[in-house]
């Protein structure tokens, strides 16, 4: 794997995905690409530590930050180039895949995205010189 383009992401998440086919869970790594507009999602062989291409999804703008829901089945990611927008996706227990949902509206360029501990509610947080966003 060339690993040039992943140590220049913004964000790697992890998260395991039970499958009930296996005994035991799949591991999947998340990387939000902001310069290539993108977010790659590699397999984690737990056994040499090694990574292998999944997919790559396009977003179309710069990706960064990335939160996932408590279960792991929704992955969120903040657009932080014009317009500014959260795109939220379900995960695919089965292969790890991304499943695009829909996009929303954010008011800024979110520096950071989390959900509360029910999932319920996405927590977005920004920053910019000389505006008063509270």
């Amino acid at each position: 794997m060339n690993v040039k383009g992943v140590l220049g992401a913004t964000a790697i998440l992890i998260a395991g995905a039970s499958l009930s086919c296996v005994s035991q869970a799949a591991t999947y790594a998340y990387v939000s690409n902001a310069d290539s507009r993108d977010i790659s999602v590699f397999s984690l062989d737990k056994s040499n530590g090694s990574l292998a291409p999944v997919e790559t999804v396009s977003v179309g703008a710069t990706v960064m930050p990335m939160a996932f829901s408590p279960d792991h089945l929704r992955l969120y990611a903040g657009l932080r180039s014009k317009p500014y927008r959260v795109v939220s996706f379900a995960v695919n227990p089965l292969d790890g895949r991304l499943i695009e949902l829909g996009r929303a509206p954010l008011a800024d360029s979110m520096a950071y995205i989390s959900t509360d501990a029910n999932g319920r509610y996405l927590f977005s947080a920004s920053y910019r010189q000389g505006r008063e966003l509270g």
